[in-house]
């Protein structure tokens, strides 16, 4: 009988990420994602007012390239590309983009830092919506790793399809976490935080292994993509949304 609550049962929920995660993506692209810490060019130890970053940033729209602008919680500046054919045209899109913001921030002041961790500020949330909201008030209740994972840290993502098949995939997802180790330490770029050398060549990978482990540990590479959904379903509930203007922590 149906409900009047909407429910999904564990088998469902499982299909669910196997589905949507992992099937097969046809033509083959690459996505770029750039984060970035705002800094103002005469004191890189000041945080730069909110209103200040996105004025410039607008400043730069169009962007030449397309990528979309957002902002992390603590007014970190991400610039999202296109998907691109190639690698090469993925990077020199991305290029011509952050120039563009580049441009348009030294302008007034400011310019990008493509750091790990921010190597002088102490992590302060600018962003106000409800869900980061939530999100610091869980992370908050295991230590202040997850207040600076949030506000202080930023990084390059890199989006690669899944190939033409299910065999294709897996081979990727596992060929990915193989090489995860050698990619942190080609990357590793954050060895000061607060002013403080903290012993890490990534204090923002030290910064991610200090929050909830049971959504930031190494997925088991054994069971393949098959794991990674019980990974995923075994993670803590962070919160519950209740509404888009609503949502509970779970402490």
């Amino acid at each position: 009988m149906p409900g009047p609550d909407r429910s999904l049962t564990l088998d469902e929920a499982r299909d669910h990420v196997l589905r949507r995660c992992f099937a097969p993506s046809g033509v083959d692209l690459i996505g770029l994602e750039t984060e970035w810490l705002v800094v103002a060019a005469d004191d890189f130890r000041a945080h730069v007012p909110f209103a200040r970053v996105q004025t410039a940033t607008a400043k730069s729209q169009p962007l030449p390239a397309e990528s979309v602008v957002t902002y992390e919680p603590g007014g970190q500046l991400e610039l999202s590309g296109l998907p691109a054919a190639t690698v090469g045209a993925a990077c020199e899109a991305m290029h011509a983009d952050v120039l563009a913001v580049e441009r348009a921030l030294e302008a007034e002041g400011l310019t990008l830092v493509g750091e790990g961790a921010d190597p002088a500020r102490l992590p302060r949330r600018v962003v106000h919506t409800p869900r980061y909201a939530a999100m610091e008030r869980y992370f908050d209740a295991d230590g202040p790793a997850g207040k600076r994972m949030m506000s202080s840290t930023a990084a390059l993502q890199v989006n690669i399809g899944l190939g033409e098949d299910e065999g294709c995939a897996e081979e990727r997802w596992l060929l990915a976490h193989t090489l995860g180790p050698t990619l942190v330490a080609s990357f590793a770029n954050s060895p000061v935080r607060a002013g403080q050398p903290t012993g890490w060549k990534s204090s923002r990978l030290a910064t991610w292994w200090q929050i909830d482990p049971t959504r930031t540990a190494p997925a088991p590479l054994g069971g393949g993509v098959v794991a990674w959904a019980s990974y995923a379903l075994d993670a803590r509930v962070m919160f519950i949304r209740e509404s888009t203007d609503q949502y509970i922590p779970l402490e």
